[in-house]
């Protein structure tokens, strides 16, 4: 969970979600403020699309 925090917080800055319901613009402001970051395990929804699609297409899984 803490991985999705960290990626919001780089992609956005501390900008709150619009009230209606609208991804918020993409700025990478909080990125000025993290020197580095680490992600482990971090669930990322089109990557396991991706490799869904790879090993079904490569290995008929």
């Amino acid at each position: 969970m803490g991985g999705l925090v960290l990626r919001y917080y780089l992609r956005y800055g501390a900008q709150p979600l619009p009230e209606d319901g609208s991804i918020p613009r993409l700025t990478w402001a909080g990125a000025a403020n993290v020197a580095n970051a680490i992600l482990v395990a971090t669930p990322l929804l089109l990557l396991g699309v991706g490799l869904y699609l790879t090993f079904r297409t490569n290995f008929g899984v």
